[in-house]
C-alpha cells in the first residue's frame, strides 16, 4: 500500500463502518435512505482514490490515472446534490411543499456528467502537483465551481434555517444543528479549495485533508440522522439559554422524585407530574381515564384519554412518538391523532392491574436528550413503585375482604341451616298446636250439648229471631259453664276463652244469679 494513499484507506474503512451502522439502524424513513445513498457514493469516492494512488505511486500519472481521476469527479457531482437534497429534508418540516424542488436539485448532475465523461471541457486532464496530481481545468470547469458553491451554501443555508430556535420540533432543530457541525468544516474547506485553486493560491493538498474532513463530516452527520435521542450541543456551552432551561427541567425531575411518595392521590400525582414535565397527562386503566393538565391555560387533554384501549395492549415498554413512526406506523398514525407524545406503561402485562400514562406531544419538547430520557425513566421507575405499592395495599385489602367474605358466607350457611332446623322444629309444633286445638275443639263439643242436632223449632216456626236465639243460647252456654265450675267465676271465664270482666258483663246482660246457676 502506498503512503499516498493510507488517508484514502483509513477514510475507506470509516465509511463501511458508518456505512454497516447506517443500514442496521432500526430507524428507516425516507432520510436515512437518502444519507445511506449519500455513504455509499462517499465509499465508492474512496475506492477510487485508495486505487487510484496505489496506481499513481507504482505507474505515476498515466492514462488509467487520469481514469480514476474522472471517476473520482463523477462520483462527487452526485454527492454535491445529495448533499443540498438531504439539508433540504431535514431542515423543511413540510415537507410536501419542499418537493417540487428536488427535481431541481438534481437537474444539473446529468449535464455535468456529460460534460465530464463526454468531453473536455470540464476537466482537461490531470498533472502531477507535489506528491500528487491535480485537475487541469477546462472551459466550462467554471461551471463546476458554480454548481459546488451554489449547493454547498445552499445546504449551509438550509441547515442554518432548520437550526432556527423558533422550530416546533426540539429533536429536528438539534438534529440540524449537530449537521450543521459536520457541514461546515466541510463547506469551508471546499469553498478555500475551490477560490484558492482558482487564483493558484492553494497551500493545502485535498488528498490528506479532503478525506480528515469527510470522515469529520460523516461521522457527526450519521450519528445525527440514525439516532433518535441526540446530545444538546448547546447543553455543554456555559450560560447558554438551553444550559439554564435544561438544569431547571431537570431540578423540577428530581423534586417530583422526591415529592411523589409523599401526594395522597393519584389525580394530585398527575398534576404535579404535568406541571414538572410541562405537557398534558393522562391515565388510562381504570374503571375510567385520569387526566391532567401542565396549566390552567393549555388546552384540555381529553383527546389523550378517548385514546383507543385495545391498541395500548400492546404496548410494554416506553414509546415515543418521533420514535416509532417508522416502526409502528399505525400506533404513530394514533398517536398524532390524538396528540400522544409519549406513552409509559406500568404492569402492562397483568390482566387486572394494567395501566399506561399517555403524555402530550409536548413532552417531545422537553424530553429529547439522552439526558432527558434518564430522568423522566427514573421519574416513571419512582412512579412504577408508587403505583405498585398502592396496587400491593389493594391487594392486601381484597384479600382481606375476600376472607371476610368468605367467613360471612359460612356463617350464613350456618345460619340457614339453624333456619331450617326452625323451621322443622316450627312446623312440628304447628301440628301439635293443630292437634291441640281440635283436641280441645272435641272436649268443647262434648262438655257443651247444649243445642241439639238440626234447626231448633222456634227457628223453623219464624217465632224468634236470631238475635233472640244467640242470646238465649249465649246465656244456655254461661249457665252451664258458671255449673259446671261452681259458681267460679274465674274459672268459668278459663272455660269459656273470656276474661272475667267479659263474664260478669254476660252475666248482668242475661241476670244470671246464683240460684240459677245452681
Amino acid at each position: 500500500m502506498a503512503a499516498l494513499a493510507i488517508p484514502a484507506f483509513i477514510a475507506l474503512l470509516f465509511k463501511l463502518v458508518l456505512l454497516a451502522y447506517a443500514v442496521y439502524s432500526p430507524r428507516r424513513d425516507p432520510t436515512t435512505r437518502l444519507f445511506i445513498t449519500l455513504l455509499a457514493l462517499f465509499a465508492a469516492q474512496n475506492v477510487v482514490e485508495f486505487i487510484g494512488f496505489n496506481h499513481f505511486a507504482d505507474h505515476g500519472l498515466d492514462r488509467t490515472m487520469e481514469r480514476y481521476g474522472y471517476a473520482y469527479f463523477a462520483v462527487a457531482i452526485p454527492f454535491i446534490a445529495l448533499t443540498l437534497h438531504l439539508a433540504l429534508r431535514l431542515s423543511i418540516d413540510d415537507w410536501g411543499r419542499a418537493r417540487a424542488v428536488v427535481p431541481l436539485i438534481y437537474l444539473p448532475v446529468p449535464i455535468l456528467e456529460y460534460f465530464l465523461l463526454g468531453t473536455d471541457k470540464l476537466v482537461a486532464g490531470f498533472q502531477r502537483f507535489d506528491y500528487t496530481m491535480l485537475r487541469v481545468p477546462g472551459s466550462l470547469y467554471s461551471l463546476f465551481e458554480i454548481y459546488v458553491l451554489v449547493c454547498v451554501l445552499a445546504a449551509l443555508v438550509y441547515m442554518i434555517y432548520g437550526a432556527r430556535p423558533s422550530r416546533p420540533s426540539a429533536i429536528n432543530r438539534l438534529r440540524n444543528r449537530i449537521w450543521l457541525v459536520g457541514l461546515l468544516p466541510f463547506v469551508v474547506l471546499h469553498l478555500y479549495l475551490i477560490i484558492a485553486n482558482h487564483f493558484g493560491l492553494a497551500k493545502i493538498s485535498s488528498t490528506i485533508s479532503v478525506p480528515i474532513v469527510l470522515t469529520f463530516f460523516l461521522i457527526v452527520t450519521t450519528y445525527a440522522t440514525h439516532q433518535h435521542r441526540l446530545f444538546d450541543i448547546e447543553f455543554f456551552i456555559p450560560w447558554s439559554k438551553v444550559r439554564e432551561r435544561k438544569t431547571a427541567f431537570y431540578r423540577r425531575i428530581q423534586s417530583a422524585v422526591a415529592e411523589i411518595a409523599d401526594l395522597p392521590s393519584v389525580q394530585e400525582i398527575l398534576n404535579y407530574l404535568a406541571r414538572a414535565l410541562r405537557c398534558q397527562v393522562a391515565l388510562i386503566g381504570g374503571p375510567r381515564p385520569m387526566v391532567a393538565a401542565a396549566e390552567a391555560g393549555m388546552s384540555s387533554p381529553a383527546t389523550l384519554s378517548d385514546f383507543p384501549r385495545d391498541a395500548l395492549k400492546s404496548v410494554d415498554q416506553i414509546l415515543v412518538a418521533s420514535e416509532i413512526g417508522d416502526r409502528m406506523p399505525e400506533l404513530h398514525a394514533l398517536m398524532k391523532i390524538h396528540k400522544v407524545g409519549a406513552i409509559v406503561p406500568f404492569n402492562s402485562h397483568s390482566a387486572t392491574s394494567a395501566h399506561w400514562m399517555l403524555l402530550g406531544e409536548h413532552f417531545n419538547n422537553e424530553v429529547y436528550t439522552p439526558l432527558d430520557f434518564r430522568m423522566v425513566e427514573s421519574l416513571f421507575d419512582k412512579l412504577a413503585e408508587r403505583f405498585t405499592d398502592n396496587l400491593l395495599l389493594l391487594r392486601s385489602q381484597l384479600s382481606e375482604a375476600n376472607e371476610d367474605l368468605h367467613d360471612y358466607k359460612r356463617r350464613l350457611a350456618m345460619a340457614w341451616e339453624e333456619l331450617g332446623a326452625l323451621r322443622k322444629q316450627l312446623a312440628i309444633v304447628d301440628e301439635e298446636n293443630r292437634e291441640l286445638r281440635s283436641e280441645k275443639a272435641a272436649l268443647l263439643r262434648r262438655q257443651f250439648q247444649i243445642v241439639k242436632d238440626g234447626l231448633p223449632q222456634p227457628i223453623l216456626s219464624g217465632e224468634k229471631s236470631l238475635e233472640e236465639y244467640l242470646t238465649a243460647t249465649e246465656a244456655a252456654i254461661v249457665t252451664e259453664a258458671l255449673r259446671c265450675c261452681a259458681d267460679d267465676h274465674r274459672k268459668a271465664a278459663r272455660l269459656l276463652g273470656i276474661s272475667p270482666d267479659t263474664l260478669r258483663y254476660i252475666i248482668s246482660r242475661h241476670h244470671l244469679g246464683p240460684h240459677e246457676s245452681r
